[in-house]
């Protein structure tokens, strides 16, 4: 990691500091071309609504419906600066008619190709544009980025651009006319994601302002979070301080993601003892750590370039704090380019601790709607997962430890170099040839899917006839806003559990509306946020109410309370099925990522899979029963359907492109599940066999995003979108 000379970086200047040119756009151009196909082509052939992309939609339709996000637990931990992005992007592919997990994507990939261009423009200060490009290809080529940025969907790269950026502006040779829009990017990049946050008394280290500009840059850097956050503090100061300034990040890598694999090899479970302790511990060690090395960057400030600064207190940060995110990865990866050999070895160990990750827990993730290539079981990959870790602390511990080295050595520079000085010519080739190598390890893994997309071509559409469309949106009687959940009785009346406006709508078997139960009739047990509805052959409904509770809809229109679930500890419930063979009722405990099984008389029967567990719902939603007692449940989280027997086993589970929402069984126990990011269904055997689509008519593809789905015996199918109730006959 040795630098070059300052000499040999001016001389270098010299030799190639012609005007920009041809050459230099099409040097820029080859590295944007890469860093876009690189990423658009497994984000389009592998991409489905997972893991983020699901928590980004529920985000969205919670802005649409003009709710303060803030008052929902453990949703959105940010500052309000990005909290209307997933909005648009739900907008726009509404009207682009495209998936949301790929519209949702073009944040992070413009934050991908706003990064590469930046290197690529940090290497002609050092380089000719034909090293240059080598630079810039090692990122546009790096498989982590490409894992965060096109299968992952999360937006965290965009916010990496806006700290590379501010960056890129102060370190620039007229720093005394760019620091401000260099605080401006800052301070857009703290709004997105607050871990920018770090860079700034590394930016504003000596040698980089005068105190005047240190002064004027941390007021333009603040701005755009206090402008956005103010109005949110003024109005509910108690809910963004639990929030955000609470928020206590994750635990799902990092030295503590370590020991909860360990745990789970030994117990299988990750609920390991201690671990969120010490996650909460850990960051007071990683600021008393990073105040010693924010200390050493204004005390020996020729130590390292300001790149170098940075990279090390990011690196402190993913050794010493014991919980990451698997999007956190992405913030040190344009720092490091200046260093090839370590920058090559941690994108090596990265790549396969979030691989191992994904594949344990979010396999949607690297598999898409697709099959896994070869059976594994998750004590494996867990395994594989442990090591991976292990090494990624060892990598940030050896970096960590060569800094002191350099400190105690005496190692200087005349003054600090740019970011690619430390890359020599060889090493640069080097960890290009490496990056390359990487990045297509990581497509020749990806291409094992390629059979089964060359064979899941677009199912045909299966023969079903329009009934009727009824209602629209609005708070109205017999419209919608945010339609959870659908049910029929046996006379064949409809009902819709409108979480939106807090009520339940009946409706004929034409779709007339008749009567609706809501939270303005005095009832002493109004209806909150009705999530999920049942009716039992007897002719009764029960609703699952999000406040914790099942109540029962009398014909007079009043609410009774029926099943109290406060006790059992649920979190965000979801979806509810009856049972009539086995006197039980199913309900999907979305927050604790579990199914509960429930008798008559309210009292707990069992639970079925729980979080960090085994069997483990990933944002478990929909629910339907089979003849023959089966358990079918839509997972969110994962884009996927699990059939589960009457005693809780796995039976089968199987992946759905474009994300979904709800399932029902019809007569003949084919298996029919709303999308949730078109106006169709998708049909099923009973296995999970694809036999084909159902399109819902083009005026109700108008607000495509799919909802509450049921059965009408004996093959008819009710289903809302986001302002319509369908009735459709579906031809067996």
């Amino acid at each position: 990691m040795r630098s070059l000379s300052m000499s040999r970086v001016a001389a270098e200047n010299e030799r190639t500091s012609t005007v920009f040119g041809l050459s230099d756009f099409a040097g820029l151009g080859i590295v944007l071309a890469v860093t876009l196909a690189a990423r658009l082509v497994p984000a389009v052939y592998l991409g489905n609504e997972v893991s983020d992309l699901s928590i980004y939609r529920y985000m969205a339709l919670i802005v649409l419906r003009g709710q303060d996000i803030y008052e929902i637990p453990n949703v959105f931990p940010y500052t309000p600066m990005s909290l209307f992005l997933p909005a648009f992007a739900l907008q726009l592919s509404g009207w682009l008619h495209q998936p949301f997990h790929l519209v949702m994507k073009i944040y992070p990939l413009l934050g991908d190709l706003g990064s590469a261009s930046i290197v690529y423009l940090l290497g002609r200060r050092c380089w000719a544009s034909g090293r240059a490009l080598l630079l810039g290809l090692a990122f546009a080529l790096n498989p982590v980025s490409i894992l965060i940025t096109a299968l992952h969907g999360n937006i965290m790269p965009l916010s990496v651009f806006f700290a590379f950026w501010a960056y890129y502006l102060l370190d620039h040779p007229k720093r005394g006319r760019t620091y401000i829009l260099s605080a401006l990017a800052l301070g857009m990049g703290i709004g997105l994601r607050s871990w920018p946050v770090l860079l700034v008394p590394l930016l504003l280290r000596p040698g980089q302002l005068k105190w005047r500009q240190r002064f004027v840059y941390l007021v333009v850097a603040g701005l755009p979070t206090v402008l956005t956050l103010g109005p949110y503090m003024l109005v509910n100061f108690t809910a963004i301080r639990h929030e955000v300034f609470e928020y206590k990040s994750v635990a799902d890598l990092g030295w503590v993601g370590a020991w909860r694999a360990y745990y789970f090899l030994q117990t299988g479970t990750r609920e390991a003892p201690q671990a969120f302790l010490w996650l909460s511990n850990s960051r007071f060690y990683f600021l008393g750590a990073y105040g010693v090395v924010v200390l050493a960057a204004w005390v020996v400030p020729a130590l390292f370039d300001t790149a170098g600064w940075i990279a090390t207190a990011l690196l402190l940060n993913y050794t010493v704090m014991g919980g990451m995110a698997a999007q956190y990865y992405s913030w040190v990866l344009p720092f490091l380019i200046g260093y090839p050999v370590y920058y090559a070895v941690f994108s090596l160990i990265v790549t396969g601790a979030l691989i191992t990750f994904y594949l344990a827990l979010h396999p949607g993730i690297v598999l898409g709607p697709f099959p896994p290539p070869f059976a594994y079981t998750q004590p494996q990959i867990f395994t594989w997962n442990l090591g991976f870790l292990v090494a990624t602390w060892a990598v940030g511990a050896a970096w960590l430890l060569w800094v002191v080295g350099r400190f105690v050595g005496g190692r200087r520079v005349a003054a600090p170099p740019p970011l690619v000085a430390e890359a020599q010519p060889a090493r640069l080739r080097w960890v290009t040839w490496c990056t390359l190598a990487l990045s297509g390890a990581l497509a020749g893994a990806l291409a094992l899917e390629l059979p089964f997309i060359v064979r899941s071509r677009p199912p045909g559409e299966m023969p079903a006839t329009i009934e009727w469309i009824s209602a629209g949106r609005g708070p109205e009687l017999g419209n919608f806003e945010a339609p959870m959940a659908v049910a029929v009785d046996p006379s064949g009346n409809i009902y819709v559990a409108d979480l939106g406006n807090h009520r339940v709508d009946r409706f004929d078997s034409a779709g007339t509306f008749l009567s609706a139960w809501h939270t303005d009739q005095g009832a002493a047990t109004p209806l909150v946020e009705p999530a999920g509805i049942a009716a039992v052959p007897s002719g009764e409904v029960y609703v699952l109410d999000n406040a914790g509770r099942i109540v029962r809809l009398e014909p007079t229109g009043a609410v009774a309370p029926y099943i109290d679930l406060v006790p059992l500890g649920t979190y965000s419930p979801r979806g509810l099925a009856f049972d009539s063979a086995r006197q039980r009722f199913y309900v999907t405990d979305t927050g604790r990522s579990r199914i509960l099984v429930l008798g008559v008389d309210g009292k707990l029967i069992e639970t079925w899979g729980g979080v960090n567990t085994k069997l483990s719902f990933d944002i478990g939603w929909g629910l339907a029963i089979d003849s023959r007692g089966n358990v079918f449940v839509t997972e969110r989280g994962n884009s996927r359907v699990r059939k589960l027997s009457p005693a809780g086993k796995l039976l089968a589970e199987w992946n759905v492109r474009d994300g979904i929402y709800d399932v029902a069984v019809g007569a003949d126990d084919r298996v029919y599940v709303s999308s949730s990011d078109r106006a169709q269904l998708w049909v099923f055997d009973n296995d999970g066999h694809l036999l084909g689509q159902i399109r819902a008519p083009m005026a109700a593809r108008a607000q495509p995003q799919g909802r509450a789905l049921a059965a009408v015996p004996p093959h008819d199918m009710v289903f809302t979108t986001e302002a319509s109730l369908i009735r459709l006959d579906v031809k067996p």
